[in-house]
């Protein structure tokens, strides 16, 4: 699927975003009844060497790899 793809799950709107972690990888933007949740492995900030920079989404909710658990990341 192409990034800025969607999809339904039940009644839940699911929407592939770049990560530009590594080549081809993305995050989900998952919407239901108001409310925003993103999935993510790995994500990269800086200017990817090859692919798509990474599409940053507002949400209420963040799922992370546990990588980015530390006290040193602030998502706010």
């Amino acid at each position: 699927m192409d990034y800025g793809g969607h999809f339904f799950v039940r009644e839940s709107r699911c929407t592939v975003l770049p990560a530009a972690h590594i080549l081809g990888v993305a995050h989900l933007l998952i919407e239901y009844q108001g409310e925003r949740v993103v999935y993510t492995g790995g994500i990269k900030h800086r200017t990817p060497s090859c692919g798509v920079r990474t599409q940053i989404a507002r949400c209420d909710r963040l799922i992370i790899e546990c990588t980015f658990g530390l006290p040193i990341y602030n998502f706010l």
